[in-house]
């Protein structure tokens, strides 16, 4: 009985909340700032990492709700963690795509923007959300090596069991910030504020790492209805409880997480389905959340496809089509550089919302994407678009794909070609790769 009161508690807080009056946190006015500021002809990014530049970063800093002091007017994206977070949302929203062909830039995705238009603050929001929870890939953000990378949500339901019974955590020193913030990632931080989820007071700990931490964290009214709720869907999802059995755990920091959730089997669920058996059960109580961000839909692509194939200097250019699988394309490319194709690879891309997907050699298990049941034309192309092939992982050849036409019907192929060829190909093995020394055989 005490955890169905509590469960209705928080389906009445979140069916009390006007959205259009007073919605949660800032991140419906912060985000409509990001996008008003966005040139709707495209806008330049950094040639290496694709994130803002630093004017745009200053400008648009001035314009948020919680303008944030980096140490340098010179500082790159990752050191504005509420514009980094920002930046999340809106690759992963599909609101708009990416093209590197000459330099990288963003553009609006006509038709999604117009489907977000017609949202209501409710609906926003909650597109917002899943966008963030569903999408959201720390590798986009961060280089380092993270146990809930492609699940930001599994980050944040690990962190609510470290805090008190009052959804308070006081961090005392700045080692203690540090790890906190590392857990999850400062601009994951600055989203559960910009979200209304989390109350966030900083604080300068200039002897550690001369970084900006958290020195004071609360979860709100707002965010116990959110996180408890989804949290006892999680639990329903993942132990296969009854409707009688739902249950909530109360965080105890002094308690192990693991014995709240199971978070091996939590960091492979699909957070997709997740949060769509979530919000089935609670957008009956928030009347005017009817609509959600409609996406197009991703088609196979039957090509034929050009690509240019950079490796060092040299480069060529190879048409495929679209039904090969991607093994085919690896041969060619290797083809095209006199390369034997006697060692383990992996393609990586980025897909329409940022996320990396990797397809990778039959004998390497580390994606459950194989480059012999994979095709070309799954791949969510665009003109623009990269692709590395890395290949060889102890000489670790990398290969920089440019995808320059999709679909190029106005060309004939029957099988794979190689149409240019620029430059002269490195040695696989090395210049002396075919010297041999007779001595080498003589016993001493």
């Amino acid at each position: 009985m005490a955890n169905t009161l509590k469960i209705e508690s928080h389906i009445k807080r979140l069916q009390a909340q006007d959205f259009e009056q007073q919605p949660p946190g800032t991140i419906l006015q912060d985000f409509e700032t990001l996008i008003n500021s966005i040139d709707t002809k495209g806008m330049e990014l950094t040639k290496k990492s694709c994130f803002f530049r630093v004017k745009f970063l200053v400008a648009l800093n001035s314009k948020l709700s919680r303008p944030f002091k980096p140490n340098s007017s010179k500082s790159p994206q990752k050191f504005y963690p509420y514009i980094n977070g920002l930046y999340l949302l809106l690759r992963t929203s599909g609101l708009v795509v990416l093209d590197t062909l000459k330099h990288p830039t963003l553009h609006f995705e006509p038709e999604v923007y117009a489907a977000w238009r017609s949202l209501n603050a409710t609906e926003r929001y909650f597109g917002l959300l899943k966008a963030w929870w569903t999408r959201g890939d720390s590798k986009m953000i961060s280089t380092r090596d993270d146990y809930f990378a492609n699940n930001i949500l599994g980050s944040i339901i690990y962190l609510l069991n470290k805090f008190n019974k009052n959804g308070i955590m006081t961090l005392n020193t700045a080692y203690d910030a540090y790890n906190f913030q590392a857990d999850i990632g400062l601009y994951n931080l600055a989203l559960l504020e910009l979200f209304g989820i989390l109350d966030i007071q900083i604080e300068t700990f200039i002897k550690y790492e001369k970084g900006l931490f958290p020195k004071l964290v609360q979860i709100t009214d707002w965010g116990q209805a959110i996180l408890k709720s989804y949290h006892a869907v999680i639990l329903k999802d993942i132990n296969s409880l009854s409707e009688e059995n739902y249950s909530i755990p109360e965080a105890d920091p002094s308690s192990d997480p693991y014995l709240v959730l199971d978070y091996s089997r939590m960091k492979d669920m699909n957070a997709e389905e997740t949060f769509d058996l979530w919000s089935k059960t609670v957008r009956s109580h928030i009347p005017a959340w009817s609509n959600d961000l409609k996406l197009p839909e991703i088609s196979f692509q039957p090509g034929p496809h050009i690509f240019k194939v950079s490796l060092g200097s040299c480069w060529r250019r190879i048409a495929i089509k679209g039904k090969a699988f991607m093994q085919e394309l690896a041969s060619i490319i290797l083809e095209s550089v006199d390369f034997e194709s006697d060692h383990l690879y992996s393609f990586t891309f980025q897909d329409r919302f940022g996320r990396y997907t990797e397809v990778c050699h039959p004998y390497d298990d580390s994606s459950d994407l194989v480059v012999d049941e994979f095709r070309v034309g799954d791949i969510p192309l665009q003109v623009g678009m990269r692709i590395h092939l890395l290949f060889d992982y102890g000489a670790n050849w990398e290969f920089n794909i440019l995808v320059e036409r999709v679909n190029a019907i106005d060309i004939s192929i029957k099988k794979s070609q190689i149409l240019e060829k620029h430059g002269t190909a490195p040695s696989q093995y090395g210049d002396d790769e075919d010297e041999y020394d007779e001595d080498d055989d003589m016993e001493l």
